[in-house]
């Protein structure tokens, strides 16, 4: 578990490789304006793992909940990076 602080762009570069690896999202498809749900096929419990998963490694604590309103991939590093400031 890290519990050093991330910059945007290690968030951005973790949620890639996350969305690639445990979902198989074709890399090409996986950029800000992305749609998790109509994009990428995922749902939401689909989204509650990529914030468990978060958590589990890095060592914070965002909450499962703030993830309702997210639609994007933009939206979700600004979510995932929130703690980091």
């Amino acid at each position: 578990m890290r519990r050093d602080h991330l910059t945007r762009e290690q968030a951005e570069q973790w949620l890639a490789e996350f969305l690639h690896e445990y979902f198989g999202v074709e890399r090409a498809r996986i950029h800000r304006d992305a749609d998790i749900y109509d994009d990428l096929d995922l749902d939401s419990i689909d989204a509650a793992d990529i914030v468990l998963k978060y958590n589990q490694i890095f060592g914070r604590k965002v909450d499962v909940r703030s993830f309702k309103s997210v639609r994007t991939i933009g939206q979700a590093i600004d979510a995932l990076y929130a703690l980091e400031r």
